[in-house]
């Protein structure tokens, strides 16, 4: 049986979401998902191979994006991943005061991430903290070379809209609150604000 999912203009993470419950509900020999723009392809993408689904075939339309994933068994191939720890950046300065202080502080942090024997799993970045993976960050050399090393490194693509900064993304990936949120429920969280 066929399923066809629209999730064009629907907000992060309601392409990602609906495509979940798709795979749940199972029964499809074919799901076809249409989405209408990039974030939302690739967000979708990294939640079926994440469920195994790695045979995915994508086709761009005049509609936006169409992703067609055929019927298999449910795989989730990243359980190794539960109960690592992940550290949540949502401001781009560390602690409150004055900005020159913290700004000090979280490139001093990031940087000590770097010469830590055992690094987090995941870094997140979440409203303002998006600044620190952008191109001209104090701090991008040392992410990269954290991301270089195994690090994961998601960057709410919410955020990224809000401030008009996508296409200056230089580390990490474009993710979203399904995502995000999965991986927060599935570690041991340090929040850094």
């Amino acid at each position: 049986m066929k399923k066809s999912i629209d999730a064009r203009m629907l907000p992060c993470p309601k392409p990602v979401v609906l495509t979940k419950q798709a795979i749940d509900e199972g029964d499809f020999t074919l799901l076809e998902i249409l989405v209408d723009n990039i974030a939302a392809k690739e967000n979708v993408l990294r939640m079926l191979t994440r469920y195994g689904y790695t045979d995915v075939e994508v086709d761009e339309t005049e509609y936006g994006f169409l992703l067609l994933v055929g019927d298999r068994e449910l795989v989730i191939i990243d359980e190794e991943k539960k109960n690592e720890k992940i550290v949540l950046f949502t401001s781009r300065y560390l602690g409150e005061g004055d900005a020159a202080l913290g700004t000090m502080l979280m490139k001093g942090f990031i940087y000590t991430l770097t010469e830590l024997e055992s690094p987090p799993a995941s870094l997140i970045f979440m409203n303002s903290s998006i600044y620190l993976t952008l191109e001209g960050s104090d701090t991008l050399e040392d992410l990269l070379r954290l991301e270089s090393n195994g690090v994961e490194i998601q960057v709410c693509g919410t955020c990224l809209d809000f401030y008009r900064e996508k296409e200056n993304l230089k580390v990490g990936i474009i993710s979203n609150m399904y995502s995000i949120t999965e991986r927060l429920m599935n570690g041991e969280v340090l929040n850094i604000s």
